[in-house]
């Protein structure tokens, strides 16, 4: 991966931020994933709690 970014023509420092980044993301996203946090998972949990109140509380969340 590493050597993928430094053909790009990038300095040690700015691979070495760009790996630790995208080391960071993978964790992240991988440990959302499993263990079930993304709100696709919750998508009737979400969809319920927005159907309990009104229309008006909270446009933006309905809107998306």
């Amino acid at each position: 991966m590493t050597s993928a970014i430094m053909q790009g023509g990038f300095s040690a420092e700015q691979v070495a931020l760009g790996y630790h980044l995208l080391a960071q993301y993978l964790v992240a996203a991988s440990m959302a994933e499993a263990s079930r946090q993304l709100p696709a998972y919750h998508q009737a949990f979400i969809q319920n709690k927005l159907d309990s109140v009104s229309a008006e509380q909270y446009p933006g969340a309905r809107f998306v």
